[in-house]
């Protein structure tokens, strides 16, 4: 029965959860609680909607708006991995960031953009 329901509708995605969660915390206070309502009911005229193309081309324009946020997010996951093994140095002439492994005393560190180098203790 429920299947029928939905049958040619958008469904859920990222779009409406992410506007759920934003309308239930937006709900718990004063004054903003209108907000949180509409935004609650964007959510289910997306979920509801019968025009998936056009529900699908928003999603693809919030993907490229989200792109850039996620790789910035997933390079400093990787750099707070890294942290304990590798020191992380910019090059003093064309400001490129450098990976160096820790403890390893004095080396001598050559930038591969502009060639620059000098000795850093790691």
């Amino acid at each position: 029965m429920f299947r029928d329901f939905m049958r040619g509708r958008y469904g859920i995605d990222a779009i409406s959860i992410i506007a759920m969660l934003l309308a239930l915390l937006l709900t718990r206070f004063n004054y903003v609680w209108i907000l949180g309502s509409a935004l609650l009911g964007y959510a289910i005229f997306r979920i509801m909607s019968k025009a998936v193309d056009k529900r699908y081309r928003e999603k693809q324009k919030f993907d490229n708006l989200i792109k850039p946020l996620a790789i910035k997010l997933n390079n400093f996951s990787s750099r707070l991995q890294q942290r304990k093994t590798h020191t992380i140095v910019r090059c003093k002439k064309c400001k490129k960031s450098l990976r160096l492994p820790k403890n390893k005393g004095k080396i001598k560190v050559s930038c591969p953009v502009c060639g620059l180098e000098f000795i850093m203790k790691t």
